[in-house]
């Protein structure tokens, strides 16, 4: 795997293929070759020396998983190590901008709208904080002060200013540690935007923050886009903001940093089972799948071109005879004839199988890393089931007793308890609930549930596709048809 320039399968990871977030957990616990520390190991020579020394030697011969792992060591190496690991320079936390909104919208009521593990975001240093389309676009004082507009307008100057501090205020409160952030726009047209008059947004949210917290933005590259499926994945520019002169002044031509997702917060009991069948936990699990695959068709691309004579690719399918004799062709032959790289018969085991194009020891790690995503998707399913079950039927018995023990974790859980909602069922998790519960029922009524399922054969199937074929949205109310769907992930 080093050889084809790939670390390992955990490298596939990502949280979307074509959008470069790892999540956190996975990121830690990617293999590495060094022997694992141990927990209350000692380090007494190292602990002696100097702090600045120490320090040093952390900075330059570790990287962010040694790191993590030595804080879990001792207490004294912890002290010391921490410093480093929050403040390591390539490695950058993603944030939606969404997810910071959602609390000022007047859609959203008071609830549990942040689902990230505050303890861990608290200490974070470094966020790439990713701005959509409708993020630009500042609330107005119709209705409400933080009412959100989703369309284009220009909002007078001081009403954008008065705005911007309430989202960089709710910012903050969720990571009051933050001392570097680069504002990243999916649409690739931040440098038209501010070469345009500087719209006032923009300026604005740059130069609001506080002064000890440095703000960057950061902007496709000059004649890149149109050769990158996404806006992550092309070349970057990394710009300052010269706020007297309303200008902006370049820092690196390229910036391509480790973006990784904060922790979700942990929610035990019957409230963490329902979210542990949402559509995060479910889109996960779909990313993995698709990144795998991709990962794979890269490794294959490399091992035949990445070399000094080039060999050319013949299709594995037995009904296939094209030739690929060019880097990219193979990929985009597989993406359109999804069955055409054999991955799919290997990850659901069918025969019989065609001839692998990878080295065996490759293609068995690849393998390994394909049933983990298999168990993964059964485990959703199991959860779904024992959810689905606990709940029982309309007006049952079960289903009460559901309602009382949901609602009562929601009344006494301090990370699920919000002080400002006077009744519970204007609680989000318990809005959701219903609507899921709802939406089920009908389908139940149809005998129409088996439409809604997905087999392996279709999982793998659309692996190298985009799957469900539909985004992950904010919208509350998308979060309910994503949620519904029931994934089986059985023959």
């Amino acid at each position: 795997m080093q050889n084809l320039g790939l670390t390992s399968p955990t490298h596939s990871q990502i949280h979307d293929p074509e959008e470069s977030h790892v999540p956190f957990n996975f990121h830690i616990n990617q293999t590495h070759g060094s022997r694992t520390l141990r927990s209350k190991s000692k380090f007494h020579f190292f602990l002696q020396l100097p702090i600045e020394l120490q320090l040093c030697i952390l900075e330059d011969y570790c990287d962010h998983q040694t790191l993590f792992r030595l804080m879990h060591t001792s207490t004294q190496m912890r002290a010391v190590a921490k410093h480093v690991f929050w403040s390591h320079p390539d490695v950058w936390y993603y944030a939606s901008a969404q997810e910071v909104m959602r609390p000022l919208m007047k859609r959203h009521r008071p609830s549990h709208s942040f689902h990230r593990d505050p303890v861990f975001t608290s200490q974070i240093q470094q966020v790439e904080l990713f701005m959509d389309r409708g993020t630009w676009c500042w609330p107005s004082r119709i209705a409400t002060p933080s009412e959100l507009k989703r369309f284009a307008r220009s909002w007078p100057d001081y009403l954008v200013k008065e705005n911007v501090e309430k989202f960089i205020l709710e910012f903050l409160r969720l990571y009051p540690n933050v001392r570097r952030v680069v504002l990243t726009d999916e649409s690739g047209e931040l440098w038209e935007r501010i070469s345009e008059g500087w719209k006032v947004e923009c300026a604005a949210l740059a130069t609001l923050f506080p002064a000890h917290i440095n703000v960057f933005l950061s902007d496709k590259q000059s004649g890149t886009w149109d050769n990158y499926p996404d806006c992550f994945s092309c070349t970057r520019t990394l710009f300052r903001i010269d706020s007297p002169a309303k200008t902006l002044v370049m820092v690196t031509t390229t910036w391509s940093k480790q973006r990784l997702v904060p922790p979700r917060l942990p929610v035990k009991g019957i409230v963490g089972a329902f979210l542990q069948t949402g559509t995060p936990r479910r889109k996960e699990i779909t990313s993995r799948r698709r990144a795998l695959a991709i990962l794979r068709l890269e490794a294959i691309e490399r091992h035949y071109f990445d070399r000094n004579h080039p060999v050319p690719i013949l299709c594995p399918h037995p009904e296939c005879e094209q030739k690929f004799e060019q880097i990219g062709a193979f990929s985009s032959h597989v993406a359109t004839n999804l069955d055409h790289d054999g991955w799919k018969r290997r990850l659901c085991r069918k025969k019989p199988k065609f001839l692998s194009l990878l080295p065996e020891r490759v293609e068995s790690l690849f393998s390994q890393a394909g049933r983990e995503v298999l168990d993964m998707q059964q485990q959703y399913q199991d959860n779904l089931d024992q959810v689905r079950e606990a709940w029982g039927q309309p007006s049952s018995v079960e289903r009460i007793e559901y309602y009382e023990e949901f609602m009562e974790q929601l009344h006494t859980d301090p990370d699920l308890r919000n002080p400002q909602l006077i009744n519970l069922d204007e609680h989000e998790l318990w809005r959701r609930l219903r609507r899921v519960q709802d939406k089920y029922w009908e389908i139940e009524k149809d005998d129409d549930s088996d439409a809604t399922a997905y087999t392996e054969s279709e999982i793998s199937e659309d692996s190298v596709s985009d799957g469900d074929g539909s985004e992950e949205s904010d919208d509350e109310d998308s979060d309910t048809s994503m949620e519904m769907s029931s994934v089986p992930f059985t023959d």
